[in-house]
């Protein structure tokens, strides 16, 4: 699970990565969360769908958009996923989404709220050092963090190499 402090601070960047480099040999689905309080729609971006369901689960396999659900499949997921939810209905759609999917793949996420719900085998963190504001969902969970990444504008500052799979599970040498 790949979190961050604030907007436009590398998660799908990140989360594309990591599916790069472990899709040739592992099952990987994509997840991509977004998850509605009230007031938040700032965390959301200009052009935001409003959300009138409890949560909605869509399999988005078009990958000749600039989403960040397609960056996930161009760089190797086998399918991918946003699962839109109001956050009193999270942990309901994040069962859905297991429905779905099954247990015979890795799942690559990017989510802050969802980390309050799931106990992921690995959650990353990125940290915008650019003074931007934290998002609340971000301070509720960083204390959870197995790793935080250092994010200058340009670049996440973490070597990819520290993540392996080992028994179908998310390790992080330290």
């Amino acid at each position: 699970m790949v979190g961050a402090t604030g907007r436009n601070s590398g998660k799908t960047e990140l989360a594309s990565l990591i599916i790069s480099k472990f899709s040739k040999k592992h099952t990987i689905v994509g997840l991509k969360v977004s998850t509605y309080y009230e007031g938040d729609i700032q965390f959301h971006g200009k052009n935001e769908n409003p959300l009138n369901e409890n949560y909605t689960l869509f399999n988005d396999t078009n990958h000749k958009t600039d989403k960040n659900t397609a960056r996930m499949l161009v760089s190797g997921a086998k399918s991918v996923y946003w699962l839109r939810s109001k956050d009193s209905f999270l942990e309901e759609a994040s069962l859905e989404f297991m429905k779905q999917i099954g247990n015979d793949c890795l799942v690559v996420c990017e989510s802050n709220s969802l980390r309050k719900t799931i106990n992921p085998g690995l959650f990353l963190m990125i940290q915008n050092n650019l003074g931007m504001p934290v998002k609340i969902t971000a301070s509720e969970v960083i204390e959870f963090a197995d790793c935080l990444i250092p994010f200058n504008g340009n670049m996440l500052d973490f070597e990819l190499e520290r993540i392996k799979i080992e028994n179908n599970k998310w390790i992080l040498n330290k």
